[in-house]
């Protein structure tokens, strides 16, 4: 039985009032070139439905070195260097491992999911989905 083991990093991000369109621009730009990577299953930029200075970076990685290679990227210092000022608080995240076996998928926590807010989904579809490298679409 094949298996394949991917990380979800969940960003979570308080944005200053003033800066809210400005970071949207930013982190949208930062989002679709993510996507480009070789090591990214899935990028997405969420945003409060309740207080819109409240976002949600879902990232997915198909490998554990995935995330320190996105971290070198000239998009994603871009985008760090940008927003950096328009955080009204340190960014936090938590981690989830996701492992597939054959139809079987289960979610390992590394940290605690401390929030429970419902959010909008900013991202802009793209041509990758949710589907593993070893789980082919039938014709």
């Amino acid at each position: 039985m094949s298996t394949s083991s991917y990380t979800s990093v969940n960003v979570y991000i308080d944005v200053k009032p003033e800066f809210v369109d400005a970071f949207k621009i930013a982190s949208l730009k930062n989002s679709v070139e993510s996507t480009k990577e070789i090591g990214i299953s899935r990028f997405d930029l969420l945003q409060d439905q309740n207080d819109n200075t409240k976002f949600l970076l879902t990232e997915v990685y198909k490998s554990a070195d995935a995330p320190a290679a996105h971290k070198q990227t000239a998009h994603y210092n871009a985008w760090r260097a940008t927003v950096a000022d328009m955080m009204a608080t340190p960014r936090s995240n938590t981690k989830v491992r996701s492992e597939r076996e054959g139809d079987r998928r289960v979610l390992k926590r590394e940290t605690k999911l401390t929030t429970h807010a419902k959010y909008t989904i900013l991202s802009p579809k793209s041509s990758l989905d949710w589907d593993y490298p070893d789980q082919k679409k039938a014709a």
